[in-house]
């Protein structure tokens, strides 16, 4: 008996992420979107193209992504919000600037990290185009022990 194939051709296909290890980057931003994941809940990711890198297994040109889970909102809101200052060169010791900021902030995200966004050409996506800098380093998770890496964003003005 031949194996039933039907319906092959709508099958999802997951993407495994390409993600930064350590090292110091200059990445344009591609696109960002959320997804729900199979074991983890919904995640934030946002596709990079590498403009400069200092580690030698990521070349300039290369995509990677950065993934953050989104279960538990206190780490992820904050991280992604560290994310997005940078990303707009926020100067956070500019109160009213700030401010501004952070009231706009929830519909940005509305519009910007939408699922949507996950199938559609970079170069549609409204922040394609922005640049920013990040530093890596892994550590080890408090409680399992198991390495993660750290991002430090910060703000870059850089051609893409």
């Amino acid at each position: 008996m031949a194996f039933n194939w039907k319906k092959i051709g709508g099958a999802q296909i997951f993407g495994r992420g390409r993600y930064l290890k350590d090292g110091n980057y200059k990445l344009t931003v591609l696109k960002m979107y959320t997804i729900e994941t199979r074991d983890k809940g919904a995640a934030f990711i946002v596709d990079f193209k590498v403009n400069e890198s200092d580690n030698p297994e990521i070349l300039e040109g290369q995509t990677r992504n950065w993934y953050q889970a989104l279960k538990d909102k206190d780490i992820a809101f904050s991280a992604i919000k560290e994310f997005m200052l940078n990303l707009f060169n926020i100067d956070q010791s500019n109160k009213e600037e700030l401010k501004e900021f952070e009231e706009g902030l929830d519909e940005l995200m509305a519009e910007v990290a939408d699922e949507d966004w996950k199938d559609k050409s970079d170069d549609e996506h409204p922040l394609n185009g922005k640049t920013i800098g990040v530093s890596c380093f892994t550590k080890e998770t408090k409680v399992k022990g198991e390495p993660f890496t750290v991002h430090n964003w910060e703000p870059w003005e850089g051609e893409s």
